[in-house]
């Protein structure tokens, strides 16, 4: 039932419901695999794609489990990867591509991932050292899921910390790790040397093994001036093979945007909930059109 193949094609329906941005408690969603199939298809969702953070994991389980009685539908390979596209953070989306092929890169192993979440938590210590923040270390040794999350989380928890940040203007814990960490000009931004590879990296990795890679929620999230431009050129430079189309924070105007790149460049279309909780985020949207997805 899961897709491997390479360039296979499928076609849906207009009104149909799929969801192909879904992360799980592998990494840093709060279901697990079997509770996302059950939603899936309690909703009749047609086709997913579980795309936890720079992991496979839950294919692991997904092909133990008899699918049959959880979830009729088609499920793709996929994963979330963080890139770098000049001095910018970025997420996409890859699909379609041999586990197998993938499996030993060093990016996506469970060892890197573990050191890279570290890293970032250790640089950001530095900096609520300079700023006075207060925090917990013991709270901070778990690497298994978003370093630079469980960080904003824990010094979000003392009042002393909130009304410092409150004078840099911080607004949540969303702004603290869009605006103040991604961004450069942020006041917790530390880079990304070392922690990510590259965009260009990232797509010849998932093409050779089959895939492809689709830009990830390009409006309305990243936080960027010119997220719009970002787009543009790296469709222009052939530096991905899609385009988020539909997310649960695109504004209509960002679809349009997304839909208009993705057919001057002949990029597929993609789009899901980005769902990391199923009581805040639900599963899947309505396609417009039959043909608004082609994998």
């Amino acid at each position: 039932m899961v897709i491997k193949t390479k360039q296979s094609k499928t076609l849906f329906k207009s009104g149909q419901l799929v969801d192909l941005h879904i992360h799980t408690n592998y990494v840093d969603g709060k279901n697990s695999v079997e509770e996302i199939l059950k939603e899936a298809e309690r909703k009749n969702i047609k086709a997913i794609s579980i795309t936890d953070h720079n992991t496979v994991v839950a294919y692991k389980e997904i092909n133990k489990k008899n699918l049959k009685k959880l979830y009729s539908g088609k499920i793709f390979v996929g994963m979330e990867i963080n890139v770098t596209y000049k001095n910018y953070a970025l997420e996409v989306l890859a699909y379609n591509f041999d586990i197998n092929k993938i499996k030993k890169v060093s990016w996506f192993t469970k060892e890197n991932y573990e050191l890279v979440q570290k890293k970032r938590i250790q640089s950001l210590i530095k900096i609520a050292d300079i700023l006075g923040l207060e925090y917990n270390l013991k709270n901070l040794e778990s690497y298994k899921s978003n370093g630079a999350v469980l960080f904003f989380d824990e010094i979000l928890k003392y009042e002393k910390n909130k009304q410092i940040l409150k004078q840099h203007k911080v607004k949540s814990l969303e702004h603290l790790y869009r605006e103040q960490y991604q961004n450069e000009k942020g006041l917790f931004y530390t880079g990304y040397d070392g922690l990510y590879p590259t965009i260009e990296e990232i797509k010849k990795i998932i093409n050779d093994a089959g895939g492809i890679i689709v830009l990830a929620h390009a409006f309305n999230v990243y936080k960027y001036k010119n997220e719009t431009k970002i787009a543009k050129e790296l469709a222009k430079n052939g530096l991905i093979d899609g385009i988020e189309c539909y997310h649960r924070r695109y504004k209509q105007s960002d679809i349009n945007c997304a839909i208009k790149i993705a057919d001057k460049y002949g990029l597929v279309k993609t789009g899901g909930s980005d769902c990391h909780d199923l009581k805040k985020h639900p599963l899947a949207f309505a396609l417009k059109s039959k043909q608004d997805i082609i994998l």
